[in-house]
């Protein structure tokens, strides 16, 4: 038995095409790029970390950016670096592993200077001779 197949013409090819070309604009959003998610869509894994600073009002940023009012931020797992700063103090910096919820103390070291030079106290006034003892 011979089968007879009729040759096919371009428009197969078109719809083909077409109908690839909706497919993609469909799954990709359109011309609307606002609304197009690319990447990983799942946050990578964190955790909350407090710092306790000694003393307390020192100044501490984890990668630069402050810690809130209550001394926490949520921070990547992996390596963290913090930094501290206080008045009459010296710069701190730290990195630490971070791997779970993590409460850590500080303590900024004390600038140790030289005393603030004495003021001279006045002199006692007492009685001053001139010459020679017994007067003029």
């Amino acid at each position: 038995m011979n089968i007879r197949r009729r040759a096919l013409s371009g428009a197969p090819l078109l719809v083909a095409v077409a109908g690839a070309a909706a497919l993609v604009t469909a799954c990709s959003g359109g011309d609307d790029d606002d609304d197009f998610v690319t990447g990983n869509l799942v946050a990578p894994p964190s955790a909350e970390l407090c710092v306790d600073a000694t003393p307390p009002e020192a100044t501490v940023q984890i990668y630069g950016s402050p810690l809130g009012e209550d001394g926490c931020q949520i921070v990547e797992l992996g390596e963290v670096r913090i930094t501290a700063e206080a008045e009459g103090h010296g710069p701190y910096e730290e990195t630490l592993q971070v791997s779970e919820d993590t409460r850590h103390a500080i303590t900024l070291t004390p600038i140790v200077g030289e005393e603030p030079p004495k003021t001279p106290q006045p002199r006692e006034r007492g009685k001053r001779t001139r010459g020679k003892a017994g007067g003029r």
